[in-house]
């Protein structure tokens, strides 16, 4: 979190910037128990507008209502899926049932699965296992005992999925989730997250897929540059700080509109230069170049990861600032010793991995600062070492 702006975790909802729209469609579709998937990339928010927003107007709206939050962005196989919504399943049940006597008589209703309680000093812990092994459930036991509850209790339920699209790499998950959620005989809403669009096709949008045209659809784009402008004067202010319209599309671009990185780095300018008035282009760039040599260790250590080949191609996409063709002439002169083939492989490797995205229509880096970095420390010292 930043003195004047907001960032590295959830956003509170006075922190978000340009989600007023978004916020009253997902309440819409979440009253009426409907089923929704938020499209958006990463850092825009999304987390933020329904765990923040969302989940709690749901859990305060009525007393008869339970809501799971679940991330998949860990899950590597349907065992994985099955710790993460028992883990989910159980945080839940303490939220919403915080005094431990409650619980006990709740976690009566629970079956298929045993309840595992633990009295601590400040307050209890709890975990799910299986009846007969200390085990993770599997993943219908953990659906049917979340519906016995629901159906015991007559609970409306808010099951959130995040980063979704991590089920699209597991064999047979989608068929299996889509079945499970299907057979929940309860009143119930969905919101699926997700922040990799073309692993997010492969789900919703082939005829084949099990999730074909599933539920309703909400994606948020980039905040419109005039209102980011004036949300950032508006922190700015408190520093004493302001800048020019102009500037400020300048650096939202560089920063390819993403609103984490553009709150870390208008902070870094509230608190760089608090006092200082308007603030020009010339000392703008030179706050951008000090918060990149101030990440430099942190950035070195994940492009560090990267193969020899996968920093190639990396350099290649920042220097010619994003490509529509990763296979035309222009960009393979960059990328010498790499064949067509072998780009495409890198290419859906790294877009698998979110390292780089798509924005209309041209391949980029995802992350503006991982981009900076290779402009001014790799492209440089590999001129110099030639």
């Amino acid at each position: 979190m930043g003195a004047f702006f907001q960032f590295d975790g959830l956003l509170d909802e006075n922190d978000l910037c340009n989600m007023h729209e978004y916020r009253e469609q997902l309440w819409n579709h979440v009253k009426h128990l409907r089923s929704v998937k938020l499209y958006g990339r990463r850092n825009f928010g999304k987390t933020s507008v329904v765990r923040n927003v969302i989940q709690k107007e749901w859990n305060k709206s009525k007393s008869k209502r339970i809501s799971i939050y679940c991330d998949f962005y860990a899950a590597s196989s349907i065992g994985d899926i099955a710790h993460e919504m028992t883990t989910a399943f159980a945080a839940a049940l303490k939220a919403a049932f915080p005094a431990s006597q409650k619980i006990q008589s709740v976690l009566q209703d629970i079956k298929n699965i045993r309840p595992v309680y633990q009295i601590t000093e400040s307050g209890f812990e709890l975990s799910l296992k299986q009846q007969k092994r200390d085990a993770i459930p599997d993943l219908p036991d953990v659906f049917a005992s979340i519906s016995a509850l629901c159906k015991k209790r007559n609970l409306e339920i808010l099951l959130i999925f995040d980063e979704f699209q991590e089920i699209a790499r597991i064999s047979k998950a989608q068929a299996i989730f889509r079945s499970l959620l299907e057979s929940m005989p309860v009143k119930k809403s969905v919101i699926i997250l997700g922040s990799k669009t073309h692993l997010l096709d492969n789900i919703f949008s082939k005829p084949a897929a099990p999730f074909y045209q599933w539920g309703y659809t909400v994606e948020i784009h980039e905040i419109p540059h005039e209102i980011y402008h004036r949300y950032a004067q508006q922190r700015l202010k408190k520093a004493g700080v302001s800048i020019s319209f102009d500037d400020s599309v300048v650096f939202q671009d560089r920063l390819l509109r993403e609103p984490e990185a553009m709150n870390r780095f208008f902070d870094y300018v509230g608190t760089s230069c608090e006092n200082h008035g308007l603030i020009k282009r010339e000392r703008l760039l030179e706050c951008f170049e000090r918060l990149l040599d101030d990440s430099r260790s942190k950035l070195s250590v994940t492009w560090d990861r990267f193969s020899a080949n996968e920093r190639c191609f990396l350099s290649a996409l920042a220097l010619s600032r994003g490509a529509d063709k990763i296979t035309g002439s222009n960009f393979a002169m960059n990328t010498k010793g790499i064949s067509r083939e072998g780009a495409r492989k890198i290419l859906k490797r790294l877009m698998d991995d979110g390292i780089v995205i798509s924005i209309d229509g041209f391949y980029t880096i995802s992350d503006p600062y991982l981009c900076a970095y290779i402009l001014k420390y790799w492209t440089r010292d590999r001129e110099v070492a030639h």
